[in-house]
């Protein structure tokens, strides 16, 4: 696990949140990872455990939650070009974290709040909160998953830590309660 910091304030491409695979799908409807395959012969095949993140989830995308004042708010799956497009985009217009934060009324988000702009807001936030911090290659961020935490009133520093996709999607459900302090 790494963890990195800034200062200063601060799934689906669609930005949906990830739906509960077993209290959501019944065996013979089409599994929502987007494989096109009925549920229990996808997601829910072999599966032991009741895993709302299945491997197959991160190719081409990597995991986001998103936590406002240490309270976990929305989850999903960001698709790898997407972010490494807010990179570029950032760093070729000289686009800063503050920009992207004050475009959010961060206090009005309730857990499972999520749509196409706060979506993109969120991985945009990212990408400048690591920006920010120096990280070298950013083009490797995809490469694990992350937990952001954004501070409501955008003052103090959004913060961030990443994990492998599977440690993720194992423990990202425990994390509602992390405390970024």
């Amino acid at each position: 696990m790494s963890k990195s910091t800034s200062e200063n304030p601060a799934n689906y491409s669609n930005g949906s949140q990830l739906p509960n695979h077993q209290s959501q799908l019944g065996r013979n409807e089409l599994c929502s990872c987007g494989s096109d395959k009925k549920f229990k012969k996808c997601c829910a095949k072999g599966s032991s455990t009741q895993s709302l993140f299945p491997e197959n989830r991160f190719i081409g995308y990597f995991g986001l939650q998103v936590h406002i004042n240490g309270q976990c708010k929305m989850t999903f799956t960001v698709p790898n070009d997407r972010f490494i497009g807010a990179i570029d985009l950032i760093r070729a217009k000289g686009i800063f974290k503050e920009d992207y934060l004050s475009k959010v009324n961060w206090n009005k988000i309730s857990f499972g709040d999520s749509d196409e702009f706060i979506f993109s807001v969120c991985f945009h936030v990212l990408a400048a909160t690591l920006i920010d911090c120096g990280v070298k290659d950013l083009h490797e961020a995809p490469n694990k998953s992350w937990i952001m935490n954004i501070p409501s009133n955008h003052s103090g520093k959004v913060e961030t830590i990443s994990f492998s996709h599977k440690s993720w999607f194992e423990i990202v459900s425990d994390l509602a309660g992390v405390n970024f302090q």
